[in-house]
């Protein structure tokens, strides 16, 4: 059995601040009277699953389209090492969508059903960023996307959930 510290490692907490900052800003941009702590730390968390599935996906999609191998550099290689298993890596990524798409509908009962587009949307492209059938990272379009939904779509999100 894997420990937790392996999976907590796979899921790269590193890259976390990349959503949580995001989060936190789109927060307190109405940081007045109608702040609310529960809805910034629930935007916050989903931003956080959504990042950790995408991580976890494309770990999954680098292993079976060989971009990563044993020897590869950073974080990722928890397949290429033996540590997880391929099925499993996919299955952690999509759990991670699914508990980001629960606090997702959470937040949607409370301040809107628009903001289920922007949930659907960010998911999709974390799928889509390495996974099939589009593998946006490998035709020239990840860092576009990962601007656009790390960035000004994070800071959106959690402002209208404010």
């Amino acid at each position: 059995m894997t420990s937790a510290k392996t999976w907590f490692q796979a899921s790269r907490p590193f890259s976390f601040t990349a959503a949580v900052v995001p989060a936190l800003v789109g927060s307190l941009l109405n940081a007045d009277e109608t702040f609310s702590l529960w809805k910034a730390a629930l935007a916050i968390l989903g931003s956080v699953f959504f990042l950790a599935g995408t991580n976890f996906v494309n770990d999954y999609f680098d292993d079976r389209k060989g971009a990563d191998g044993a020897d590869s550099l950073g974080m990722a290689g928890f397949i290429q090492r033996g540590l997880l298993a391929p099925k499993a890596v996919l299955v952690a990524g999509f759990v991670c969508f699914g508990a980001g798409a629960i606090i997702g509908l959470v937040l949607c009962a409370v301040a809107g059903w628009e903001l289920f587009f922007i949930g659907l949307a960010s998911a999709l492209a974390g799928f889509l960023y390495t996974g099939w059938p589009l593998h946006l990272a490998y035709i020239g379009l990840g860092e576009l996307v990962v601007f656009f939904f790390m960035g000004p779509i994070i800071v959106m999100g959690a402002s209208f959930v404010q």
